[in-house]
């Protein structure tokens, strides 16, 4: 759920389809491994160089990433990072604001992300502790982290940017190789365009909101396996 940047290999499955994605790399080669139209071997040791150790080691880490993903009855999310990274932007979008009524608009969504990160913070906890659940709250789980990872889906699309349907991140209009958190509110304070911060608003609480719903499903499910009650 961090911030990937931006680029094109995750775009369409981040910002337009709403799937979680993980960046792994290495380093250590002689030149640039950075792709190209002409990726041949002969590319490779010109450009890059003849040791293929980086490009191997992230092979072998992605498939062990697989591996360690398919036995995984819970996926390892840490289903706090959307409170706390979004928490976390409120600042950088606040000092785009010129009026108090733009600043007004940016804090509105604090109070939310705060009981997001909390259930998160909970949630988090819980899983670590039940090492098995009985079929109820195991669906329950289920059902609930499939629409927490689809809450900031929005058909609409961004404002301008109707592909766009990710309303927690996108990539930066201007710099296809930023990323920015709560998109449409950004491009809204950049503009100063008031109805536009008011629908970005509206539609990123209403996001907020779905994903705060999918963590109580997760944790009715958590509460109702726990044998202490």
């Amino acid at each position: 759920f961090g911030q990937l940047g931006g680029g094109s290999d995750h775009v369409g499955f981040v910002c337009r389809m709403v799937v979680p994605a993980i960046s792994i790399s290495a380093g250590g080669s002689e030149g640039t491994s950075y792709h190209s139209n002409y990726d041949t071997t002969a590319w490779y040791r010109a450009t890059v160089g003849e040791d293929y150790e980086p490009a191997l080691l992230v092979t072998r880490a992605t498939l062990s990433f697989v591996a360690l993903m398919s036995n995984q009855k819970s996926p390892p999310y840490q289903f706090n990072e959307i409170g706390r990274l979004g928490l976390a932007s409120l600042e950088g979008l606040s000092n785009l604001a010129k009026s108090e009524g733009e600043k007004s608009a940016v804090e509105s969504l604090r109070p939310l992300l705060v009981t997001l990160q909390n259930q998160g913070d909970v949630i988090d906890r819980a899983l670590q502790l039940h090492q098995s659940l009985d079929a109820q709250s195991e669906q329950r789980i289920i059902d609930g982290t499939h629409k927490f990872l689809k809450a900031f889906q929005d058909q609409v699309g961004l404002h301008d940017r109707p592909w766009y349907r990710n309303m927690w991140i996108a990539t930066d209009p201007m710099n296809s190789y930023a990323a920015s958190v709560f998109p449409m509110m950004r491009e809204a304070l950049q503009a100063h365009d008031q109805g536009q911060l008011d629908e970005a608003v509206t539609r990123t609480t209403a996001a907020i909101q779905r994903a705060s719903t999918a963590a109580d499903l997760m944790l009715l499910g958590l509460r109702s396996s726990d044998p202490i009650r």
